[in-house]
């Protein structure tokens, strides 16, 4: 339902004769594009408020801050909020941002199979839309819409991997509401990403090249990171099953198996309805009880992955070697061949391709979306 609102531009500005004119017709081309703007998608508003300079969009921003003392504002921020997150997550940055720049360069890098394929810039527009719900009242943090609007916009920053992004629009998220399980999830599965192979080898390749920019954290440091994040959405919600799942993948690739695969049994016999979550946890709890030398058991556990998805490869794999280590060569010879000579798959038949989209792996999948990754100069 739209908001109708351009009625009420004389109350939100009172400028000085000699901008009055400028500055109330962007106000009121503002408030109709918000007004007319249908939330999630790429219409004329979007590329319209899109266009529009730095100076401008503060100068708003600062305006219609500065008439909501008393709350009567709210919808107004919350859509004008929808409207540059729109932005900001479909159309390439124009408007340099920070809303207030450091004094150190920053921005982003375009990454694409393992290199650096250009710079970019962090999106201003989500800049504007976080400051314009800082103004929503009493506390942003007292509108269960904000907190839905946050969750959502990252699991679309995860899913696209504009991890760049991500990173400032999850520290906000986390400043508002410290205690939300799904915020913590997210910010969990952003510093997993960044300890992924597909982000550290741009790191790899940018230190092969001698680059001296970089804003990439080790995949130690990483991981270590997103099991702090997956541990605090366990202690506020123990029914937090992607995290006691994700927890345990990390906790194995840090050799402690026995207190992942523990965690791997709790968390399979409670999953009840997300498919691809409980073929994570039968595929990592496979990896565990390999790592145990426990054989058959890991057979197992990769079968009642491929019982949830008969066609990923990803199980069928780990098989493979099982079969030569245990069992004997010409089994896992036949398991290679059934696997290799099967039909041509798609990411939807096997979960494993979409694990690092995050929070956004339930969203519709991109094709060849670039990691966006934050740049920061090293002094």
């Amino acid at each position: 339902m739209r908001l109708h609102i351009p009625a009420i531009a004389v109350a939100l500005v009172m400028l000085t004769a000699s901008k009055a004119g400028q500055a109330q017709e962007s106000v009121d081309g503002w408030l109709k594009a918000i007004d007319e703007h249908a939330a999630g998608k790429i219409d004329e508003q979007v590329y319209v408020v899109g266009n529009w300079s730095r100076e401008t969009l503060i100068a708003i921003l600062r305006e219609v801050k500065s008439r909501n003392a008393d709350g009567s504002l709210n919808a107004i921020l919350k859509r004008g909020a929808q409207l540059h997150g729109d932005i900001g997550l479909r159309i390439r940055p124009r408007a340099k941002g920070p809303l207030e720049p450091s004094q150190r360069p920053g921005g982003a890098m375009l990454a694409q199979d393992g290199r650096e394929e250009g710079a970019g810039q962090l999106s201003f527009h989500l800049d504007v839309a976080r400051a314009l719900l800082d103004a929503v009242k009493p506390r942003p943090a007292d509108h269960e819409d904000i907190r839905k609007w946050y969750r959502t916009v990252a699991a679309e920053l995860e899913q696209a991997y504009n991890l760049a992004d991500a990173l400032p629009h999850l520290a906000r998220a986390r400043a508002i509401f410290a205690d939300d399980p799904d915020l913590l999830l997210a910010s969990g599965c952003l510093h997993e990403t960044l300890s992924s192979p597909r982000v550290q080898a741009v790191a790899e390749s940018m230190m092969a090249a001698g680059a001296r920019t970089t804003g990439l954290p080790q995949a130690g440091s990483s991981r270590s990171e997103a099991m702090r994040y997956y541990r605090r959405a366990l202690t506020v919600s123990p029914s937090a099953l992607e995290a006691k799942v994700r927890l345990a993948r990390l906790l194995g690739i840090e050799g402690r198996h026995i207190e992942a695969a523990n965690l791997l049994r709790s968390a399979v016999a409670e999953i009840k309805s997300d498919t691809a979550l409980a073929y994570y946890g039968w595929l990592f709890l496979g990896d565990e009880l390999q790592a145990t030398r426990q054989f058959p058991a890991a057979v197992a556990a990769y079968q009642r992955a491929v019982d949830l998805y008969p066609r990923a490869q990803s199980p069928r794999f780990a098989m493979v070697c099982l079969a030569r280590r245990f069992r004997s060569r010409a089994t896992g010879f036949d398991l290679l061949q059934q696997t290799l000579g099967a039909q041509t798959r798609g990411d939807g038949d096997d979960p494993w391709w979409r694990y690092y989209d995050g929070t956004g792996r339930t969203l519709p999948p991109l094709s060849g979306a670039p990691v966006r990754l934050a740049r920061a100069e090293r002094p």
